[in-house]
């Protein structure tokens, strides 16, 4: 959506909260947060916007807050870490790692199939394109956990124990109201730390440690 269009929106429409989210980031837990803060008494009303550029939409006004995986693009803002998700292969049926209960990165990055997910499809590309050609033996890549839960029959995921996990976070712009911002990212927190107490604990999984949202 233009950013001008919502900003304008935006304008209109005072008690609301727009949320960037990135397509299937999380997985569940965008939904499980925006369901639990819908239910608050006196809750701003919440539209979530998916796209691959959340952090520019909160950057340049056009949302609130932005749910999205820390890669060192946070520099001058606010954020709460949420959750650590564990990184998964994604490897077709009849690949020689697919049975194995975990993998390494050496094992993956070594496989002549394997691209990282920046340079392994077109950056507009969807989460079911990824899924169509590992499972055509065309590439196997490495993704966070919450992508799991989308990729279908033709494809398994193994853990990859020794690559650092992602961290999911919420971050926002400065001039939220503290009341909302608050209430809603006080909401992620509490519904991140059920999500973090009823993660299966593999070998590649740790449970982190809660920590306190942090400023510049």
């Amino acid at each position: 959506m233009d950013a001008a269009m919502l900003r304008a929106q935006r304008s209109g429409r005072p008690h609301r909260l727009v949320v960037a989210a990135r397509q299937g980031t999380g997985s569940g837990l965008l939904a499980d947060v925006v369901r639990a803060y819908r239910r608050q008494p006196g809750a701003a009303d919440v539209e979530v916007v998916f796209t691959r550029d959340q952090i520019d939409l909160v950057r340049n006004g056009s949302a609130d807050i932005a749910l999205a995986c820390d890669h060192g693009v946070l520099d001058g803002m606010e954020f709460s870490e949420l959750v650590k998700v564990e990184t998964f292969a994604l490897l077709p049926l009849d690949h020689s790692l697919a049975a194995k209960p975990a993998v390494s990165v050496a094992d993956i990055v070594q496989d002549e199939l394997f691209r990282p997910l920046s340079s392994a499809v077109a950056p507009e590309a969807m989460l079911d394109e990824i899924v169509d050609k590992v499972a055509m033996g065309e590439l196997i890549t490495m993704v966070g956990a919450s992508a799991t839960d989308r990729i279908g029959s033709a494809v398994t995921a193994v853990p990859v124990v020794d690559a650092p996990p992602t961290l999911l976070v919420l971050t926002w712009r400065q001039d939220v109201p503290a009341a909302t911002r608050d209430a809603f990212v006080h909401t992620a927190q509490r519904v991140a730390a059920g999500t973090r107490a009823s993660q299966p604990q593999g070998p590649s999984w740790v449970a982190p440690p809660r920590q306190p949202a942090r400023s510049p």
